[in-house]
């Protein structure tokens, strides 16, 4: 059995996550080759409103118009990268598990019956303590929903020094140093996705406390 890698990237984040997958080879005939196409992939967390970028690796893919991923159901077009790589963006689609698979015909598509997770959208209600000295190392509690085990924070551009989840609703994460000023707090499951709920976090600096 062969290692394969998945990297999953959400436009705009600047940290990509990235996924080890294994496949089981498949022969498939399209058109007039015969190719030998694996795929795909198994992703923790993406959210069932859609839209992350995902790059599959595997072997003999081709620059065909008809290249595609179908999520469940669900069919969506594929760019080509190389033969050893195609890019699509996942579909909105409910919670749960689905069968990701490719085709480079839009016909033939892949069994290997791989699973993706779609888990729900984070939501975050409230920061506590909602303000911290510049130079950070302040424990701030957030509340929310659908936090998951790996979950973290972020503070403007840069991750927490530490997170740990408490609960479905509760996260605690460690603020770096910064600036005086207000950061967004946002929250991620994957590494990739983070909410854009724009949580306000003040630093402040020493003589104002």
């Amino acid at each position: 059995m062969q290692q394969f890698w998945l990297s999953v990237t959400r436009m705009a984040q600047k940290v990509p996550a990235v996924i080890m997958i294994m496949t089981i080879p498949l022969l498939l005939m399209l058109f007039f080759f015969t190719l030998l196409s694996r795929c795909c992939c198994f992703a923790n967390s993406m959210y069932i409103a859609g839209g992350t970028i995902i790059t599959v690796t595997g072997t003999n893919f081709v620059a065909s118009p008809h290249l595609q991923c179908r999520f469940d159901t669900r069919e969506v077009s594929a760019s080509y990268a190389s033969t050893s790589q195609v890019v699509c963006v996942s579909p909105p689609h409910v919670a749960g598990n689905v069968a990701v698979e490719v085709s480079n015909n839009a016909l033939d598509y892949t069994t290997n019956n791989v699973q993706f997770s779609y888990q729900e959208n984070i939501e975050l209600t409230q920061l506590a303590p909602s303000a911290g000295p510049y130079h950070g190392s302040t424990v701030v509690t957030v509340f929310g929903s659908a936090f998951v085990s790996g979950a973290y924070c972020k503070f403007g551009t840069f991750v927490g020094l530490s997170s740990s989840i408490v609960s479905s609703s509760e996260i605690k994460c460690e603020s770096p140093a910064q600036p005086v000023g207000f950061y967004d707090v946002e929250v991620t499951n994957n590494a990739q996705d983070f909410t854009s709920l724009h949580m306000l976090f003040e630093y402040y600096g020493m003589t104002e406390q």
